[in-house]
């Protein structure tokens, strides 16, 4: 009987248990794995040297690394399937003093994406949501810590406008799960935000996500677009949904533009589960 290898046991544990992001890290001796679960990073195992090698190894193999090289950065991406459906994994390594390490993040798992109706939200919440949703131009942007819900929450919405009298698109860094409807764009460093965005909106789409606004240039092209009747969803990296007017305009963005297309901001967080076990996402709508 074939013997699953020690990788590919690894990679199905963090979808089976929840992790949200694996780190393969070399010391001198071995090989430490920490994971990283409700967002906090937790010690998991520790293997000998050469094992660690071996399971490092797999990885690249799986996500179409250069097995040879050792020396630089390379990003890559796999999918595997799980008892819980087919997932999709985010690979980057890095030459450490003692050895590359990778680190891997959990992106989404096929056929358990959330629905408005499935996010959490009290009613007064989701009828918030939906009213911003209904308003069929302007920007919307979820904003929050890493790993604290934004794509989830913005996947969530996209999924509730993709109809079929509605031209659903999005540019993303990358493409955390696929949409069934949602016309995807990954970025690449051949075909950055700017220049996507741009492309994009030659192709007249009623709604468009940008994964992040994280440059003026991107922020100038989603205000232009909001403007223009489109509507716009984006995440930006603040600490408050409050900062999120603030934030462009240190992008950039006049204050009464900020004004004239910013029609919702979207807080999340992580906050500990009622029964004690584990975290659960917090939406704020302003």
């Amino acid at each position: 009987m074939h013997k699953e290898h020690k990788a590919d046991a690894l990679l199905k544990r963090a979808v089976s248990e929840g992790f949200s992001d694996l780190h393969l890290e070399p010391l001198p001796e071995s090989l430490r794995i920490r994971v990283r679960k409700d967002g906090a990073l937790l010690p998991y195992a520790e293997h000998k040297k050469a094992e660690g090698l071996a399971m490092s190894a797999r990885i690249k193999l799986l996500c179409g690394m250069d097995l040879s090289q050792d020396r630089l950065p390379q990003d890559g991406a796999l999918r595997i399937a799980t008892a819980e459906g087919w997932a999709d994994f985010r690979v980057s390594s890095l030459p450490y003093l003692w050895g590359e390490g990778l680190a891997l993040r959990l992106l989404g798992i096929q056929g358990k994406l959330k629905t408005l109706d499935t996010l959490g939200l009290t009613t007064e919440q989701q009828s918030l949501l939906e009213g911003l949703l209904a308003r069929r131009e302007g920007l919307i942007l979820a904003t929050g810590r890493a790993g604290s819900g934004k794509t989830t929450l913005l996947y969530a919405c996209l999924r509730a406008l993709c109809t079929p009298e509605r031209k659903v698109m999005s540019a993303e860094d990358p493409v955390e799960a696929t949409l069934a409807g949602v016309l995807q764009l990954p970025i690449t460093p051949q075909l950055p935000y700017p220049a996507a965005l741009r492309a994009l909106l030659r192709h007249s789409p009623d709604t468009l996500l940008i994964g992040e606004i994280r440059d003026p240039e991107s922020a100038h092209i989603a205000v232009q677009a909001a403007l223009t009747g489109h509507q716009i969803l984006s995440s930006l990296h603040t600490k408050t949904p409050e900062e999120a007017a603030l934030r462009l305009q240190n992008l950039g963005i006049a204050k009464s533009l900020v004004n004239a297309t910013l029609i919702g901001t979207l807080g999340t967080q992580l906050v500990p589960h009622p029964s004690g076990k584990g975290r659960i996402g917090c939406f704020k709508i302003v």
